[in-house]
């Protein structure tokens, strides 16, 4: 039900399908192709712009480790030049977009005027809640005591009842600076497991 999280697992199985492409019959890569292209859609439809962009870079890692070295200067080279091209088309594409299209004008103006809002709360519980955070998934309850403000000048009481809009604030206000580190620790170890796994040239790649 989350699109974050309904993205993370399709790029992680593009990243997978595009793994036995070396190994594969030319009947197979047909339905590596396939299968690639309904994930692609997948990812469309969680209507996510940080899903868009992770799968289409994950895809493009993953490419630069199955092809031959002698085509990954090629591949590296293209892929910047079209990205230079396409990055300020995509950047306005990216920031108009629209999640629901049926959102009338207003509700979108009033969607972007409350990231900052909710990003104020969210720095404020975590100043006061710093090594712990306020409990996981129990800032929307806790911002309550932060909407009058009479310091701010921002309209803080229209946050109330939202949820999160920054990953990184997010977990800095639910879990603190511990729960941070704890996190990346995490990430760190998955790394260095997933590095070693490559490196093992006794299995095979996928």
């Amino acid at each position: 039900r989350s699109p974050p999280t309904n993205g993370l697992f399709l790029g992680t199985s593009l990243c997978a399908w595009i793994l036995y492409w070396p190994r594969a019959t030319r009947l197979f890569r047909i339905v590596i192709l396939v299968a690639m292209g309904a994930i692609f859609l997948g990812i469309y439809y969680t209507f996510t712009r940080a899903c868009w962009l992770g799968g289409i870079l994950g895809l493009w890692v993953m490419a630069v480790f199955v092809l031959p070295r002698s085509r990954r200067v090629p591949l590296i080279v293209c892929s910047v030049v079209l990205a230079a091209i396409a990055m300020p088309i995509a950047v306005k594409v990216f920031y108009e977009f629209k999640r629901d299209r049926n959102l009338t004008a207003q509700e979108t103006a009033l969607s972007a005027r409350l990231r900052p809002i909710i990003a104020t709360l969210e720095w404020k519980v975590f100043l006061d809640h710093p090594l712990f955070g306020c409990g996981y998934g129990t800032f929307p309850k806790v911002n309550v005591d932060y909407l009058r403000d009479p310091e701010s000048e921002l309209p803080l009481e229209l946050a109330k009842g939202y949820v999160h809009h920054n990953m990184i604030l997010a977990m800095l206000a639910d879990v603190g600076l511990i729960g941070i580190a704890c996190y990346l620790l995490m990430y760190g170890l998955w790394s260095h497991n997933a590095l070693r796994l490559w490196r093992d040239r006794s299995l095979p790649a996928e």
